[in-house]
Formats: C-alpha cells, sequence, structure tokens
C-alpha cells in the first residue's frame, strides 16, 4: 500500500511538473508577442530627434560635426557650454578653402507629412561682429528647417518666420528685417523656438511657384550668418554657438 502510494504521489509530481513546463512554453510566444508589438506601436512624439551634438552633422561617425568634405569651420565646442552642456561652433567661412559658405550644420533626414506639429527650440549664443555691425538685424545665428518632398528640396522655415512656408523670394526683404529671426552678434545665450503645423502646400524654390508635390520630410539646419552684407558685400564671420536642441514631432 505505501509503495503504491508513493508512486502515485511521484505521477502527480512528474504530471504536475509536465503541465507547467507546457505552460511556460506557450506563455513565452505570448510574451514575445506582446513586447515586439510594444515597441512597433510605441509613438516616438515625445523623443527628442535632435540631439547635440549626436543627431548633427555626421557625428556618430566623425566624432565632430562636419559639413561636406574639405576643411571644416562647424565643431563641437567642449568649452563654451549651455547648462553644463556642450555647444556646436560654426567660425568664420574661408572662401576658397572650405565649403561652407552657408556656414550651417545639418541634422538628419526626419519623416513627416502634411498636419503634423513639430517643435523645434535650440539655445543660440553670438560672439563680436567681424564687421562691427553688433546688433544689427540681417546678422547673427539662426536655426530653421527645409522641407522635402520625395524628390528634391522644396523650402526653408526659419525661426520664429511664418512668411516662409508661403512666400517665394519676396519674403526676404521681410524676414530680414525680423529682429526675431536672428540672434544678434554680441548676444549671450537666447532661446529660439519653430512651432509649427506642417502645411498642405509650400513654396518651391526649384519651380518658383507654389509646390505641386507633397511633404515627405524635413531636414533641421543650425545656420551661423551666412549673409553677404552691402555695399561690400563681405560676410560676416562672428562665431556662434547652438546648444539644448530639441526637436519634437507630434509632443503629446
Amino acid at each position: 500500500m505505501e509503495k503504491r502510494k508513493c508512486l502515485i504521489f511521484l505521477f502527480c509530481l512528474i504530471l504536475c511538473y509536465s503541465l507547467f513546463q507546457s505552460i511556460a512554453r506557450a506563455q513565452s510566444p505570448s510574451q514575445a508577442s506582446i513586447l515586439s508589438h510594444g515597441s512597433i506601436t510605441y509613438s516616438p512624439s515625445n523623443v527628442n530627434l535632435a540631439v547635440i551634438p549626436d543627431d548633427w552633422g555626421q557625428y556618430k561617425i566623425f566624432g565632430d560635426v562636419r559639413y561636406d568634405g574639405g576643411p571644416q569651420i562647424a565643431h563641437v565646442d567642449l568649452i563654451v557650454l549651455h547648462n553644463s552642456d556642450v555647444s556646436i561652433r560654426i567660425d568664420a567661412h574661408q572662401v576658397g578653402v572650405d565649403p561652407n559658405s552657408y556656414r550651417e550644420v545639418d541634422g538628419d533626414f526626419i519623416q513627416v507629412k502634411p498636419g503634423d506639429h513639430i517643435v523645434f527650440k535650440v539655445w543660440i549664443k553670438t560672439g563680436h561682429s567681424t564687421l562691427g555691425q553688433d546688433g544689427v538685424s540681417g546678422n547673427g545665428g539662426f536655426m530653421l528647417f527645409d522641407y522635402y518632398s520625395a524628390t528634391h528640396r522644396l523650402h526653408e522655415h526659419s525661426s520664429d518666420n511664418p512668411l516662409s512656408d508661403v512666400q517665394g523670394s519676396d519674403k526676404w526683404n521681410t524676414y530680414l528685417n525680423d529682429p526675431t529671426r536672428y540672434v544678434p552678434f554680441n548676444s549671450d545665450w537666447t532661446l529660439r523656438t519653430l512651432d509649427t503645423i506642417v502645411p498642405s502646400q509650400i513654396w518651391d524654390d526649384t519651380t518658383g511657384q507654389l509646390a505641386t508635390v507633397s511633404i515627405t520630410g524635413i531636414i533641421p539646419v543650425l545656420q551661423a550668418s551666412g549673409y553677404i552684407v552691402p555695399p561690400n558685400h563681405l560676410q560676416d564671420g562672428g562665431q556662434v554657438w547652438f546648444a539644448d536642441a530639441v526637436l519634437y514631432i507630434n509632443p503629446t
């Protein structure tokens, strides 16, 4: 009798262990499926897409920010900081030496569509004007992003500049005299914000008319003044720094 009881007890243990293993194996794929589904449906709306320096000028490849090939005038600055964070510095353009005549650093291509809400913020600091024009609008540091179709660049949207979405070359006279667009030379850290909804129609710089194609993406840009100052047509070479950039698509 005792032997029979032991055999029954042992059989029960084996049966319970087998059932437990089956349940564990059944749960594993289910759990993996849930985790996978979660990563697929996760919204990146509160992910910063413009971290300095990681998301700028192919920093992850070169270990410094770059614009095209050749000698560089843009660099990660470990000395000029904002809230203890490193900045990106743009120096003077050297005509005939470096390729960066627009004095810019570009971010990654980011997919967007009409109706998306874009919030782009950057802290900007400027040095002294090399032309002695501190405080003159049209000279300093600013940020923007370029709208793209599936085939080509369409138009830019500059900081605090609502006109650049819908007008062509005639918009220049308006926003070159808009002090909210630039951070003038000889300015301490200043926050600039671009907060906009991707339009359904925008100016196409290639055709010189409103675009007939849809916006599919943007490339964010940090830029020191590339404006050629009349009447001598000289380019101001004052240094400009950018820090703590954030760019969100459809933030919650």
